[in-house]
């Protein structure tokens, strides 16, 4: 596996990410940026020093932890990366639970019709609740782990699977939700970056998929924002909206950041067991606690400090663990490593590693610890029940696996 002179490849994509959310938060008011009525937010300059500053801490505690976790395995075995090359094609039953998720996922996205989600956005009209928008969020967040499978793979139809896979997730951009199809193309980039040895730039400016998701993400901006087609003929589309989805995304986030700096509600020590408490709740299927929002910590004492949507990783993190958030990070770190070691011997660890680095890490940043913490959860159990009840039909009829393939 690739490893720069410097950083593993998790460690560099951790701070890329970070970047995409603090660069423009504390830089837009250093440039007069006023779209969208940003200059109206109370934003005290020594309110994003400080975010600034938890930041800093947060990559410093992730790195920390993934480097030194690195460097024991160099020290005690063989300095070895993973090989980039997968070896095992995809199975029968790992087929057919990826086109009965992607049957299940097209008649949620047809039944998500009668709560109205494509003709206004989904957030704005507050239809992202109840059974129905659960079960199609799951299914997506099931697909996006699928893909990053056939990822890891070395099937003959690896890349139609995977065209295939993305496209289908993109069915969210219909209704504004970006974020699966954002992840999926993440987990390509990491995926390119180690195996294919692509720098940056060439992941950006190269691929003719990111510009066809550029496009996609920005016109589901577009959609969202209002924006109309008049609006580019007649001058009005100005540079400033043309960057302000960067900066909406950024800002709007770390409002809630933003909000835990500036009343100072957290307490030193934080609440470890609420996060427990929490995640257990939050993980819940909805028919098993219908209003599991109330019963949350993090939302009841918290409530309101995200009016927009999205909910900074590094909020959550001084809300649970007050000065001590930066061991999240560490162990975060740590445990990343491990899964990269374990890569080296294993396609299905590999597969994993995408997933983490790619969906996990990413929306850390950007939703906080409990909706990617319950995707890590809800996503491979069910994949997992799925096998299990697979493989005892398959014994049952009395065949034997030979171990050719990854699942």
């Amino acid at each position: 596996m690739r490893k720069s002179n410097f950083l593993l490849p998790h460690s560099i994509f951790f701070i890329l990410y970070n970047m995409i959310y603090i660069i423009p938060l504390v830089s837009f008011q250093l440039i007069g940026y006023s779209e969208g009525g940003l200059h109206t937010l109370d934003l005290p300059q020594n309110i994003l020093y400080q975010a600034a500053l938890v930041y800093f801490v947060g990559i410093l505690s992730f790195i920390a932890g993934s480097e030194l976790t690195y460097f024991g395995f160099q020290v005690t075995s063989s300095k070895s990366l993973l090989t980039p090359q997968p070896r095992k094609s995809l199975s029968l039953q790992f087929k057919i639970l990826f086109f009965l998720v992607v049957l299940l996922y097209a008649i949620s996205k047809i039944g998500l019709r009668s709560l109205g989600v494509y003709e206004n956005y989904s957030f704005d009209a507050g239809t992202q609740v109840g059974g129905l928008w659960t079960i199609s969020t799951v299914l997506s967040e099931i697909l996006v782990l699928l893909t990053t499978i056939i990822l890891a793979s070395n099937d003959k139809q690896k890349k139609s699977l995977f065209i295939f896979s993305a496209l289908t997730i993109s069915v969210n951009l219909l209704h504004g939700t970006r974020i699966f199809t954002i992840i999926a193309v993440l987990s390509l980039f990491v995926y390119l970056y180690i195996v294919k040895n692509l720098s940056f730039l060439k992941l950006i400016f190269y691929l003719p998929i990111s510009g066809v998701v550029l496009v996609a993400a920005y016109l589901t901006f577009l959609f969202r924002s209002k924006v109309e087609v008049s609006d580019l003929a007649s001058g009005v589309f100005t540079i400033e909206k043309l960057v302000s989805p960067i900066f909406y995304e950024s800002v709007f986030t770390q409002l809630s950041l933003v909000s835990v700096l500036s009343k100072k509600s957290w307490s030193l020590e934080g609440a470890p067991l609420s996060f427990l408490s929490d995640l257990v709740f939050f993980t819940l299927p909805r028919f098993l606690s219908p209003n599991k929002e109330a019963t949350l910590f993090s939302k009841g004492v918290y409530a309101g400090i995200s009016p927009l949507g999205g909910f900074s990783g590094y909020a959550q993190g001084l809300i649970y663990f007050g000065v001590f958030f930066f061991l999240f990070y560490f162990v975060l770190g740590v445990t990343t490593t491990l899964l990269y070691e374990g890569a080296k011997k294993n396609e299905i660890f590999f597969a994993f590693y995408l997933y983490i680095v790619g969906d996990i890490i990413y929306r850390i940043a950007r939703d906080g610890y409990l909706i990617p913490l319950k995707a890590l959860i809800t996503a491979p159990f069910i994949i997992l029940v799925f096998l299990f009840v697979y493989n005892l039909t398959y014994i049952a009829v009395g065949k034997s696996h030979r171990g050719e393939h990854m699942l």
